[in-house]
């Protein structure tokens, strides 16, 4: 089967640096264009990764008819935008997190995409991590039993920049909360299931930018667990760990959420310790491959829409809640 030819909106900044190399490992999909508001810029990204065409303007990529699908990574504030154009031409969508800037967006982007019959995803490439795979694989059958709380971590330092779009809420919606927060809330769900309950202290503690550099949540699942996620912006030394306790043995991993080098971890039960340790594949290579796979009707999605949709529906709870002092049901 041919490869899924794909297209780059916002190709210019983590796209280049990141998921275009990463995706380029897979023989399922070719990048056959990349967009990019700066001519010098864009035409760089194509020449560095050998990709044929390259636009400045977005509705000039999508108007291209050997275009199957787009992966869009502009800035957040962008995403509703692109994503509703790429679904009235058409064009299957992977969507970089957050979805979008608000659960109302979100909605409308879903909606769009039903309309027009096309796949819309968002990049909630944690999943993929091997190690992940195999965590809910050890959760669901009940070698970790009743999961009693999980935590989920991720920081590092992101200083101070004027021309950040990260650090300005009007464009990112939050800061730490949803850049990296959103990667931690999405593996609570996909590990433990739904959410029901969010407090939570959203803080601005180092940096005077308008967006919160340190946030911390307590959510209660569905189930009954209780989980812990805590994000910052201000700190070059966490651990970034992830821990599932359950009433017969505990998982804990250090860096997997984040890492593009592991996938490894350890079980902790009665009867010692066991290390695991998976071959390693880049999530963001499985991820683009199971969108082509998604799209060409081979397999089921990992993870969809609503996941984006929830997803941004406990970040904006985590915001009531820092701001009235009190706990939010979903």
């Amino acid at each position: 089967m041919e490869p899924l030819r794909i297209g780059v909106i916002g190709a210019t900044g983590f796209a280049d640096r990141i998921a275009i190399p990463e995706f380029a490992r897979s023989s399922k999909i070719r990048i056959v264009a990349v967009q990019g508001r700066d001519e010098g810029r864009v035409r760089s990204v194509a020449e560095r990764h050998g990709v044929p065409r390259w636009v400045t303007r977005v509705d000039e990529l999508l108007a291209m008819d050997d275009l199957d699908a787009v992966y869009v990574c502009s800035p957040v504030f962008q995403h509703a935008e692109h994503v509703i154009a790429a679904a009235r031409a058409g064009k299957h969508v992977l969507c970089e997190k957050p979805m979008g800037l608000t659960s109302d967006e979100c909605r409308a982007m879903a909606s769009a995409c039903k309309e027009a019959g096309v796949v819309l995803i968002p990049a909630f490439m944690m999943r993929f991590n091997p190690a992940h795979m195999r965590m809910r694989e050890l959760i669901e059958p009940g070698a970790v039993r009743r999961v009693v709380s999980l935590r989920a971590q991720f920081g590092f330092w992101y200083p101070e920049d004027p021309r950040a779009w990260r650090q300005v809420r009007e464009l990112a919606g939050a800061g730490a909360l949803v850049d990296v927060g959103s990667h931690c809330i999405d593996l609570v769900r996909f590990l433990a299931r739904e959410i029901a309950e969010v407090s939570a202290q959203v803080s601005t503690l180092h940096f005077s930018c308008n967006v919160d550099d340190a946030s911390v949540l307590l959510l209660r699942l569905q189930s009954g667990a209780l989980a812990v996620v805590d994000v910052y912006f201000n700190t070059p030394s966490v651990e970034n760990r992830l821990e599932i306790a359950g009433t017969r043995a505990t998982i804990v991993a250090k860096g997997t959420i984040g890492a593009l080098t592991h996938s490894r971890f350890r079980v902790l039960s009665p009867e010692g310790v066991e290390q695991v340790e998976l071959t390693y594949e880049s999530p963001y290579t499985l991820e683009i491959e199971r969108f082509a796979d998604v799209i060409r009707g081979r397999a089921q999605p990992i993870v969809t829409d609503l996941d984006g949709i929830r997803c941004q529906e406990v970040i904006e709870a985590a915001v009531r809640s820092s701001q009235t002092k009190q706990a939010v049901q979903l």
